[in-house]
C-alpha cells in the first residue's frame, strides 16, 4: 500500500485576480472544489494546504483540510515556481510528525472542475508504470494545434513553428496528428524527485488525458467568467 498525500498550493496573493483562491465561484470559494474534488475520490492519506494567508488558511480548516503549517512568506512571491513550495511541505510534514509519503499529488485551487476519476485515473497510472511523475493533458486540435503555428521575424514574414511541419502540408484539421498539451488538473509525483532532483517531474513522464471542460484554469477574469458561465450550464441542464 503507498502513502498518498495530496497538497494544495494556495498562496493570498493573486495579482490577475485579487484573492482569487477564495474568491466566489457559484456560492462557494474557489477552494472548495479542488477540497471537494480530492475529497471524492477517496484514495488520499492526507490533504495539506499550502498557504501563507491566514484567511485562506481559516476557511481551509472550515472546509476540512488539513494546515499543519504556515508557508514562509518567501515561498509565497510571484517568482516562485513549484517546487520550493513542494519542497517545504514535504520537509516540514516530516519535521512535524515523521510523515514521508510514497506519491504525492499536486491539486492546484485554480482548476475548479475536476473530479475524483481525474485524481484517481493519476494514482492508478503512477502506481502501474514505472514512470517518474504522471501529469494531465488535454487533446489540442485546430487552429491550437503546433503545425498550425509560425513564428515571425523582425520583417514580419511568417516560418513554420516546427521545421517542416507547417499548414500548407496539413491544410485540413483531420490530417493533424494528435498533439496534447500539459493542463495542471492532476499532478503525480514521486517524493524523491520533488526533494533531490532538478525536475520534479523526472525524464520518464507519463500523461492522462482529461476533458476541456474540467481543464479550465481561472488566471484572468475572462476565465473566472468562463467558468461561471460552465457552472451556471450545468445547474440549467440538471434541473
Amino acid at each position: 500500500m503507498s502513502s498518498i498525500l495530496g497538497i494544495i498550493p494556495a498562496r493570498g496573493g493573486s495579482k490577475g485576480i485579487p484573492r482569487k483562491n477564495i474568491i466566489d465561484l457559484g456560492g462557494k470559494p474557489l477552494l472548495y472544489y479542488t477540497i471537494k474534488a480530492a475529497k471524492e475520490a477517496k484514495i488520499l492519506d492526507r490533504l495539506v494546504l499550502s498557504s501563507e494567508d491566514a484567511e485562506i488558511i481559516e476557511i481551509a480548516k472550515l472546509l476540512g483540510v488539513e494546515v499543519p503549517f504556515v508557508r514562509p512568506a518567501k515561498y509565497a512571491q510571484d517568482h516562485v515556481g513549484d517546487q520550493p513550495v513542494l519542497q517545504h511541505a514535504l520537509t516540514a510534514l516530516k519535521d512535524l510528525d515523521g510523515y514521508q509519503p510514497d506519491l504525492v499529488l499536486y491539486l492546484k485551487p485554480t482548476i475548479p472542475f475536476r473530479i475524483g476519476d481525474d485524481i484517481k485515473n493519476v494514482v492508478k497510472k503512477l502506481k502501474d508504470k514505472n514512470v517518474d511523475s504522471v501529469r494531465t493533458v488535454t487533446q489540442t486540435t485546430g487552429v491550437n494545434h503546433p503545425y498550425w503555428m509560425f513564428t515571425m521575424d523582425e520583417e514580419g514574414m511568417s516560418h513554420p513553428l516546427i521545421s517542416g511541419k507547417s499548414i500548407a502540408k496539413y491544410p485540413r484539421r483531420q490530417l493533424l496528428p494528435p498533439v496534447f498539451r500539459l493542463n495542471g488538473v492532476v499532478e503525480g509525483l514521486k517524493p524523491e524527485f520533488i526533494l533531490n532532483h532538478a525536475s520534479i517531474y523526472g525524464e520518464n513522464m507519463a500523461l492522462v488525458t482529461v476533458p476541456e471542460n474540467r481543464a479550465v484554469d481561472i488566471d484572468t477574469p475572462a476565465d473566472l467568467d468562463y467558468a461561471r458561465y460552465l457552472l451556471m450550464l450545468s445547474k440549467t441542464q440538471s434541473l
